[in-house]
C-alpha cells in the first residue's frame, strides 16, 4: 500500500514463499510501466537466489522459468536476456523468446496498419474537399436566393456544401447554412464570384 514494491516482492518470495502471490501483486498494477518493472524485479529476485532464502536454488530458478512463460507476465525481452545466467541454455527460454517476438511483430504490424489507415483517411478527406471545391456553379437569370427569395442578379453570392445558394449579404456565417442550420468547416465553404 505504501508503494515499496521491492520490499513487498521480497516478502512474498523470501519470507512467505508465495510465488503465485508475488505474480498476482505484479499483475494487479494498473500502470503498464510499473507492472513491467515489477515483473523484471521479481524475475531478478528469483535469479539472485540469495543466501537468506529458505528455498533451494532450483526451486527459485523454476519459478523464474514459470514466470517468464506465464501468460500474464509482461517483460522487456532485452532486459530479460541481459539478466539471464550464463549457464542457461537458449532452449530454456525458447518459449519466452517466441512469445516476445510474436508480440513485438504483432504490435509493429498493428501500428503500421493504424498509420496506413489514418493516412488513407486523410487522403480520402483531401479528395472529398477537392471535389467539393471544384464543383462549378451555374446560376440562371431566374435563380433566387434561398434566404431572401430575390433573384441572384449580383456577382456576390455563396454556395454552401449542401447546395444552398444565397446572396453573400444574406448570410450570417460562412460555416452555418442559413436554411438548414447545418454546420460546415470554414474551408469547405467559400465565396463564389461569377
Amino acid at each position: 500500500k505504501r508503494g515499496d514494491h521491492d520490499l513487498a516482492l521480497a516478502v512474498y518470495v523470501h519470507q512467505l514463499a508465495d510465488y503465485d502471490g508475488a505474480r498476482r501483486y505484479c499483475v494487479k498494477q494498473t500502470d503498464h510501466t510499473t507492472r513491467r518493472k515489477l515483473f523484471q524485479k521479481l524475475f531478478n529476485l528469483y535469479l539472485e537466489c540469495q543466501s537468506k532464502s529458505k528455498q533451494p536454488t532450483t526451486e527459485l530458478l523454476q519459478q523464474a522459468m514459470q514466470l517468464l512463460n506465464s501468460g500474464d507476465a509482461d517483460f522487456n525481452a532485452i532486459e530479460v536476456l541481459q539478466n539471464l545466467p550464463d549457464n542457461w541454455k537458449l532452449s530454456a527460454v525458447e518459449r519466452f523468446l517466441d512469445k516476445s517476438l510474436r508480440n513485438s511483430f504483432h504490435k509493429s504490424f498493428n501500428s503500421s496498419i493504424g498509420a496506413s489507415l489514418a493516412q488513407h483517411n486523410v487522403n480520402l478527406r483531401k479528395h472529398h474537399l477537392n471535389e467539393t471545391r471544384s464543383v462549378g456553379i451555374h446560376v440562371t437569370e431566374t435563380q433566387r436566393c434561398a434566404v431572401c427569395a430575390k433573384i441572384l442578379n449580383t456577382v456576390n453570392f455563396t454556395r454552401f456544401p449542401n447546395g444552398v445558394i444565397t446572396h453573400y449579404k444574406c448570410i450570417k456565417s460562412l460555416t452555418v447554412c442559413p436554411v438548414s442550420g447545418q454546420i460546415f468547416s470554414a474551408t469547405s465553404n467559400k465565396k463564389q464570384n461569377e
